[in-house]
């Protein structure tokens, strides 16, 4: 082979293995800086009233961190995208509190206070003031054309509760369902007045 072409081939081959090792680590860089703004829960499988509480309380603070982001979004792709995956974590940990709630035994009464009061955390008042955040952005949000998107997303998050809470329903006291099902049809009002205003 003459040398010329000795290397031209060495080049090549320098260049797809160049490629190759640049590709996960851009990949590697995008994945880190998305778990940096919104940390993945590692969850575990028990279940029972400490389990059902644990997997609340994580919710209750993945809403929290998805509520700073929407209220520091002023309108850029960047910060909607972070704001998108504090999101995707919310829902994860919707379907992980609905998940080990399905799989538990009946709760007596303590226990149902007990829950109660965990659900309390991320429901009602809280859920208030996030749907207000997020309807408070509609206009920086259709500017960046996602309004589709969001209501999208609104709709995912008001199914999601509201399987939450009928899984709890099924689990806890009649006292107790009673209060949790009422909170739930009102926090499904709010959900609907922030669609709305997407909607307009």
């Amino acid at each position: 082979m003459p040398p010329t072409t000795k290397y031209i081939t060495l080049f090549v081959a320098l260049t797809a293995m160049a490629s190759a090792s640049w590709i996960p680590l851009f990949s590697l860089l995008a994945t880190s800086a998305i778990t940096h703004a919104c940390p993945i829960n590692n969850y575990n499988h028990s279940t029972g009233v400490d389990a059902i509480v644990a997997s609340i309380t994580t919710l209750a603070n993945d809403y929290t961190t998805f509520d700073t982001s929407i209220k520091q979004f002023n309108g850029t792709q960047e910060q909607y995208d972070q704001g998108l995956a504090c999101e995707m974590a919310v829902e994860k940990s919707l379907k992980h509190v609905i998940e080990v709630t399905s799989a538990s035994e009946a709760l007596d009464a303590d226990q149902s206070q007990q829950l109660l009061k965990a659900l309390k955390l991320p429901y009602p008042s809280f859920m208030q003031d996030l749907l207000s955040d997020i309807a408070s952005k509609s206009q920086l949000i259709n500017k960046l054309g996602k309004t589709a998107d969001v209501v999208v997303i609104l709709q995912t998050l008001e199914d999601l509760s509201d399987r939450l809470t009928e899984a709890v329903e099924e689990k806890v006291v009649a006292g107790v369902a009673k209060e949790v099902a009422a909170g739930r049809v009102w926090v499904d009002g709010l959900f609907g007045d922030a669609i709305g205003v997407y909607c307009i």
